[in-house]
């Protein structure tokens, strides 16, 4: 199965916006998932916060799927990818919540997701339709 093909960015200000939009996807993804474990310490007392973490969730996804299709990955890879990047996002933070430089680590392994479709855009589709032929 092939995910698609990179459309590589048609000038150095293309590209800067494209990486800006992929670093600001992973920066906004876990500023989405601190929202979201804040409403769960108040999700006994107000009934409809589990679908509100829900849609914060659910957003947080889009935007680093709608950042990785602007960077030139594929949809299907912008999908993979970005799920797999919320995911691990989501669990960093969730066990680093209450520790003292929770967010900070949680950054740190945002700005490691991020460094692939930064830096070899080409090789992570490679890898990403690797593994898709794979399954």
């Amino acid at each position: 199965m092939d995910l698609g093909s990179y459309a590589a960015p048609s000038s150095s200000l293309v590209s800067a916006v494209e990486m800006t939009a992929v670093l600001l996807g992973h920066g906004l993804c876990v500023h989405f998932q601190s929202v979201a474990l804040r409403l769960r310490g108040r999700q006994p007392a107000v009934w409809w916060l589990s679908a509100a973490r829900d849609g914060i969730n659910l957003g947080s996804l889009m935007v680093l799927v709608l950042a990785l299709i602007v960077r030139g990955l594929p949809a299907p890879a912008a999908i993979l990818l970005g799920g797999s990047s919320a995911a691990v996002l989501l669990l960093t933070r969730s066990a680093t919540w209450r520790m003292h430089g929770g967010l900070a680590t949680t950054l740190l392994v945002a700005a490691g997701l991020a460094v692939p479709p930064l830096l070899a855009p080409e090789r992570t589709l490679a890898i990403l339709n690797g593994l898709a032929a794979v399954f």
